[in-house]
Protein backbone atom coordinates (compact mmCIF):
# COMPACT_ATOMS: atom_id res chain seq x y z
CA UNK A 1 0.00 0.00 0.00
CA UNK A 2 1.18 3.35 -1.31
CA UNK A 3 1.52 6.16 1.75
CA UNK A 4 0.60 9.61 0.59
CA UNK A 5 2.95 12.52 2.24
CA UNK A 6 0.75 15.08 1.85
CA UNK A 7 -1.67 15.11 5.05
CA UNK A 8 1.49 14.90 7.45
CA UNK A 9 3.09 17.81 5.51
CA UNK A 10 -0.18 19.66 5.58
CA UNK A 11 1.07 19.72 9.71
CA UNK A 12 3.89 20.23 9.15
CA UNK A 13 3.00 23.96 7.76
CA UNK A 14 0.65 24.37 9.52
CA UNK A 15 2.84 23.86 12.38
CA UNK A 16 5.24 26.85 10.82
CA UNK A 17 2.62 29.16 10.30
CA UNK A 18 1.30 29.01 13.71
CA UNK A 19 4.85 29.80 14.68
CA UNK A 20 5.91 32.47 12.85
CA UNK A 21 2.65 34.01 14.06
CA UNK A 22 3.61 33.55 17.13
CA UNK A 23 7.03 34.08 17.59
CA UNK A 24 7.42 36.69 14.83
CA UNK A 25 4.87 38.96 15.73
CA UNK A 26 6.22 39.75 19.19
CA UNK A 27 6.75 43.36 19.45
CA UNK A 28 10.75 44.40 18.53
CA UNK A 29 13.13 45.93 21.60
CA UNK A 30 12.82 49.57 19.27
CA UNK A 31 10.45 51.76 21.28
CA UNK A 32 6.94 51.80 20.82
CA UNK A 33 4.97 54.56 18.54
CA UNK A 34 4.23 57.92 19.99
CA UNK A 35 4.13 61.50 19.37
CA UNK A 36 7.01 62.32 17.33
CA UNK A 37 8.78 65.64 18.55
CA UNK A 38 11.97 67.05 18.10
CA UNK A 39 15.40 66.84 20.14
CA UNK A 40 17.33 70.41 20.67
CA UNK A 41 19.70 71.55 23.44
CA UNK A 42 18.26 75.00 24.41
CA UNK A 43 20.44 78.34 23.92
CA UNK A 44 22.46 78.86 27.21
CA UNK A 45 21.23 80.80 30.23
CA UNK A 46 25.04 81.10 31.04
CA UNK A 47 26.87 84.67 31.20
CA UNK A 48 28.50 85.84 28.26
CA UNK A 49 32.09 85.84 30.14
CA UNK A 50 31.55 82.07 30.94
CA UNK A 51 30.51 81.41 27.32
CA UNK A 52 33.16 83.03 25.49
CA UNK A 53 35.58 80.90 27.50
CA UNK A 54 34.71 77.96 25.27
CA UNK A 55 35.85 78.35 21.87
CA UNK A 56 34.41 74.73 20.43
CA UNK A 57 32.38 71.61 22.06
CA UNK A 58 31.55 68.87 20.35
CA UNK A 59 29.83 65.54 21.47
CA UNK A 60 29.07 62.45 19.66
CA UNK A 61 26.01 61.22 20.13
CA UNK A 62 25.90 57.42 20.52
CA UNK A 63 22.67 56.05 22.25
CA UNK A 64 19.73 58.13 24.33
CA UNK A 65 17.39 56.82 27.31
CA UNK A 66 14.39 57.78 29.01
CA UNK A 67 14.14 56.41 32.22
CA UNK A 68 10.19 56.39 33.01
CA UNK A 69 9.07 58.31 36.10
CA UNK A 70 8.08 56.05 39.52
CA UNK A 71 5.35 57.75 41.27
CA UNK A 72 5.71 55.88 44.34
CA UNK A 73 1.96 56.66 44.98
CA UNK A 74 1.15 54.81 41.64
CA UNK A 75 3.46 52.61 40.26
CA UNK A 76 3.21 51.52 36.63
CA UNK A 77 4.63 47.74 36.01
CA UNK A 78 4.69 48.44 32.09
CA UNK A 79 7.04 51.55 32.02
CA UNK A 80 10.02 50.69 30.51
CA UNK A 81 13.01 52.73 29.90
CA UNK A 82 13.58 53.71 25.67
CA UNK A 83 16.53 53.74 24.06
CA UNK A 84 17.69 55.23 20.58
CA UNK A 85 20.64 54.80 18.77
CA UNK A 86 22.25 57.68 17.11
CA UNK A 87 23.13 57.56 13.38
CA UNK A 88 24.51 61.01 12.91
CA UNK A 89 28.27 62.65 13.09
CA UNK A 90 29.93 64.93 15.54
CA UNK A 91 26.92 67.96 16.80
CA UNK A 92 28.85 71.39 17.83
CA UNK A 93 27.35 72.55 20.82
CA UNK A 94 26.13 76.57 20.43
CA UNK A 95 25.41 78.92 22.77
CA UNK A 96 21.92 79.67 21.02
CA UNK A 97 20.82 76.06 20.91
CA UNK A 98 21.74 73.08 19.04
CA UNK A 99 19.38 70.80 17.28
CA UNK A 100 19.98 67.32 17.85
CA UNK A 101 17.17 64.55 16.43
CA UNK A 102 13.95 63.63 15.70
CA UNK A 103 12.35 60.87 18.28
CA UNK A 104 9.25 58.95 18.59
CA UNK A 105 8.29 58.23 22.68
CA UNK A 106 5.49 56.50 23.75
CA UNK A 107 3.45 59.51 25.55
CA UNK A 108 4.16 59.35 29.45
CA UNK A 109 6.17 60.57 32.04
CA UNK A 110 10.03 60.37 32.16
CA UNK A 111 12.41 61.47 35.00
CA UNK A 112 15.66 61.27 33.37
CA UNK A 113 17.45 61.46 29.97
CA UNK A 114 20.96 59.88 29.66
CA UNK A 115 22.87 60.74 26.78
CA UNK A 116 26.04 58.41 25.97
CA UNK A 117 28.46 59.77 23.96
CA UNK A 118 31.28 57.36 22.37
CA UNK A 119 34.17 57.75 19.84
CA UNK A 120 32.07 56.94 16.92
CA UNK A 121 31.85 59.80 14.76
CA UNK A 122 34.49 60.59 12.05
CA UNK A 123 36.51 62.35 14.23
CA UNK A 124 36.88 59.21 16.12
CA UNK A 125 36.21 61.41 19.61
CA UNK A 126 33.52 61.69 21.91
CA UNK A 127 34.31 64.80 22.91
CA UNK A 128 36.46 67.46 21.74
CA UNK A 129 37.06 70.59 23.61
CA UNK A 130 39.05 74.00 23.18
CA UNK A 131 38.89 76.41 25.99
CA UNK A 132 41.43 79.18 27.62
CA UNK A 133 43.57 76.32 28.40
CA UNK A 134 44.31 74.58 25.03
CA UNK A 135 42.56 71.77 22.57
CA UNK A 136 41.41 68.55 24.22
CA UNK A 137 39.71 65.28 23.37
CA UNK A 138 38.86 62.16 24.57
CA UNK A 139 37.82 58.72 23.43
CA UNK A 140 36.04 57.66 26.44
CA UNK A 141 32.50 56.79 26.71
CA UNK A 142 30.66 59.34 28.58
CA UNK A 143 27.24 59.28 30.07
CA UNK A 144 25.46 63.20 30.33
CA UNK A 145 22.43 62.63 32.47
CA UNK A 146 19.51 64.75 32.49
CA UNK A 147 16.98 65.20 35.50
CA UNK A 148 13.43 66.30 35.10
CA UNK A 149 13.02 69.85 36.34
CA UNK A 150 11.01 70.46 39.01
CA UNK A 151 9.66 66.72 38.85
CA UNK A 152 9.41 65.08 35.16
CA UNK A 153 8.75 65.76 31.54
CA UNK A 154 5.38 64.23 30.49
CA UNK A 155 5.64 63.59 26.84
CA UNK A 156 1.94 63.60 25.11
CA UNK A 157 0.01 64.00 21.57
CA UNK A 158 0.81 67.63 21.82
CA UNK A 159 4.45 67.57 21.97
CA UNK A 160 6.37 68.54 19.49
CA UNK A 161 10.00 69.27 21.00
CA UNK A 162 12.39 68.71 24.32
CA UNK A 163 15.10 71.00 25.06
CA UNK A 164 17.63 69.96 26.79
CA UNK A 165 19.59 72.41 29.44
CA UNK A 166 23.41 71.05 30.07
CA UNK A 167 24.30 74.64 31.41
CA UNK A 168 25.23 73.02 34.64
CA UNK A 169 27.85 70.90 32.92
CA UNK A 170 29.54 73.97 30.72
CA UNK A 171 31.22 75.43 33.34
CA UNK A 172 33.11 72.00 34.98
CA UNK A 173 34.42 72.47 31.05
CA UNK A 174 35.78 75.69 31.71
CA UNK A 175 38.80 74.25 34.03
CA UNK A 176 39.38 71.25 32.22
CA UNK A 177 43.77 71.19 31.53
CA UNK A 178 44.08 67.97 30.30
CA UNK A 179 42.18 65.47 28.20
CA UNK A 180 41.70 62.88 31.10
CA UNK A 181 39.83 65.22 32.67
CA UNK A 182 36.72 65.63 30.03
CA UNK A 183 34.60 62.00 31.39
CA UNK A 184 35.08 63.78 35.17
CA UNK A 185 34.08 67.11 34.43
CA UNK A 186 30.72 66.26 32.29
CA UNK A 187 29.60 63.28 34.59
CA UNK A 188 30.31 65.43 37.60
CA UNK A 189 27.21 67.47 37.31
CA UNK A 190 23.78 67.00 35.97
CA UNK A 191 21.52 68.92 33.08
CA UNK A 192 18.26 69.26 33.19
CA UNK A 193 15.21 69.13 30.56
Amino acid sequence: MRRHWLPPMIFVVLGLIVFTYQYCSLPSRTPAAGPFFSLKFGSSQLSSMQTSQIAFLSFCFSQIKFIPYIDLNNPNPTAVTQKFDFDMDDVTYSKNGTSLSFVSLPAGKYQSIQIKLAAQCSSGRSVQLTNTHGTFSTTNTITITLLGFPTYLEITDATSQVILNIDNVIPTLLGVTGDTQIKSAIEATDGSF
